[in-house]
């Protein structure tokens, strides 16, 4: 995101968020492991864009103007 919007992003690692200790409020799936798969949705012919491609056009069109 922060090539797409020209900035560079701050990160910083929050040690209350690993581990039993994470506060579910910040993101529901902070402590498990999620794993699926798109097999079906492709055999029935639904094409999909790349995260990065995605999330330009999310921003440029919609985002942006919230900015601005």
């Amino acid at each position: 995101m922060g090539e797409i919007v020209g900035t560079k992003p701050v990160m910083e690692f929050n040690p209350n968020a690993n581990g039993e200790g994470h506060d579910s409020k910040e993101f529901p799936f902070a402590n498990e492991d999620f794993y699926c798969t798109n097999t079906k949705l492709k055999n029935l012919g639904i094409a999909f864009t790349p995260l990065a491609e995605g999330l330009k056009k999310g921003y440029e069109n919609y985002y942006k103007k919230l900015l601005d």
